[in-house]
């Protein structure tokens, strides 16, 4: 009888060892939460705001639609936003931004947003990216990308930071010579597909579009009233510096870019206008050599008349540019060792660069004779 107690005395420890043992590890997995779960206040929580900063989204881009410009200004921080993209930053107080939505921003003809991703940073912070389509009057419609920061203000959704920069899908690019960024001529093809377009943009230099293949479309000048340029394989067009222009492509085409850097890029946005003054869309060019042709850098030219007065030194190339508004001028192009050059009554009106090349005599020459 000894030996069975002993058995039955070692079965009841190994029993309630065996129990303890178990009620602890339903304990433990009753206290410890699922991974990854989040208790049900905060994702309701989370759930409610990002409901709001949709909401937020909605009525902004019935605002966009409406040209409701004191509406979207009031979207933003009252203590200003930074303004992002392409390469850009840049600080916008709230009454800049303000002025220019009241003033002078176009609204988009029509206007959607897409794809939109909201991360929840905190209950008063939020990241926004996605994408947008928007056409611009008789513009083609373009996609952009875009990423918001967004805070709470005084229980209010409120832009603190904001990027929209122009999709480039549908085209490329490759180095011929040189780089449009740095000083110095550079040229590049670029590769088009069919139904390809880039949105309103500007160059601080002027460039020329030789198309070797396919067929261009253009617009440039004031995007409002330009008409449509179509250029065929073999032609060239140049396009002043600063001047807004939208290009598309109906079928495969290979064109030829080139110039003389540095070159900087502005991408329209919504806020920008897309009508210009006049001054960018008409003015002169041409070169400066002497009697053998060769170029004359840093000859200083001036053009006038009653009202205007522009002067600008010939580059590297002997070349100049200026921009004007309507009206007859005179030139005046002076550079040490050479005759005064002085021409009257050149006659500007409607678009474009009048060329007027100079020649510049050698002045001891003049003395001789």
């Amino acid at each position: 009888m000894r030996g069975l107690r002993t058995v039955n005395n070692m079965n009841k420890k190994l029993f309630l060892t065996g129990l303890l043992f178990a009620v602890f590890q339903l304990s433990v997995t009753a206290q410890t939460p699922p991974k990854h779960a989040l208790p049900q206040p905060q994702q309701s929580a989370t759930a409610s705001v990002e409901r709001e900063i949709r909401e937020f989204f909605d009525s902004y881009a019935e605002d966009l639609r409406k040209h409701s410009g004191e509406a979207i200004a009031n979207r933003y921080d009252s203590r200003g936003y930074y303004r992002m993209g392409d390469g850009n930053k840049q600080f916008v107080s709230f009454d800049d931004n303000k002025k220019r939505y009241l003033t002078s921003w176009a609204g988009p003809k029509t206007f959607d947003w897409k794809d939109l991703s909201i991360d929840i940073l905190s209950p008063d912070a939020a990241v926004v990216t996605g994408l947008f389509d928007w056409q611009a009057g008789n513009g083609p419609k373009a996609t952009y990308s875009y990423t918001g920061v967004l805070a709470k203000q005084s229980g209010n959704w409120r832009i603190l930071v904001e990027d929209e920069s122009a999709s480039q899908l549908g085209y490329k690019t490759s180095p011929v010579s040189g780089n449009p960024g740095q000083a110095g001529p550079f040229k590049y093809t670029l590769t088009a597909q069919p139904a390809a377009s880039i949105a309103a943009l500007r160059h601080t230099v002027e460039t020329r579009i030789t198309v070797k293949s396919g067929r261009k479309f253009i617009l440039m000048g004031d995007l409002s009233t330009a008409r449509v340029q179509v250029v065929e394989p073999g032609a060239t067009i140049v396009v002043p510096a600063n001047a807004w222009h939208v290009q598309w492509w109906e079928t495969e085409t290979v064109e030829e870019v080139e110039g003389t850097g540095p070159m900087r890029t502005e991408r329209a946005r919504p806020a920008t206008p897309r009508s210009e003054s006049p001054h960018a869309q008409l003015g002169i060019r041409g070169e400066v050599v002497d009697q053998n042709g060769a170029v004359i850098a840093g000859a200083n030219v001036t053009v006038y008349n009653e009202l205007v007065r522009r002067e600008i030194l010939s580059n590297e190339n002997g070349s100049y540019e200026i921009a004007l508004p309507d009206g007859t001028y005179s030139l005046l192009v002076e550079s040490n060792g050479f005759r005064t050059s002085h021409r009257k009554g050149l006659k500007l009106e409607g678009r474009g660069l009048f060329t007027f090349n100079v020649n510049m005599e050698i002045a001891n020459r003049i003395a001789s004779r």
